[in-house]
């Protein structure tokens, strides 16, 4: 399980960039830990930076990967293990 990254306010946090992931064949991200961030329970505006476990290709709610959240959320509204969707442009880092 990786550390906590912790959370800031949206204007602070890093932004994915769409074109830096997008050209990376999806199989590349297979077993490997990407960042990710995720609103807080607590504020919209706020968001929790975890690392994913990247286990398949997207199936479900239209995204291009899956995982397992690889944090024990402290504000975000996850669990440790819990499965998450997502696109290659969500990705802050890899």
């Amino acid at each position: 399980m990786q550390d906590n990254i912790d959370h800031v306010c949206a204007d602070c946090a890093p932004k994915p960039d769409p074109l830096m992931y997008a050209t990376i064949p999806l199989g590349c991200f297979l077993g490997k830990l990407v960042k990710l961030g995720f609103h807080t329970a607590d504020e919209e505006s706020e968001i929790e930076h975890m690392w994913v476990k990247v286990k398949g290709k997207g199936k479900a709610k239209n995204k291009e990967l899956w995982g397992l959240l690889d944090n024990d959320p402290e504000y975000a509204d996850l669990s440790y293990g819990d499965k998450v969707f997502f696109d290659r442009a969500e990705v802050e880092d890899a």
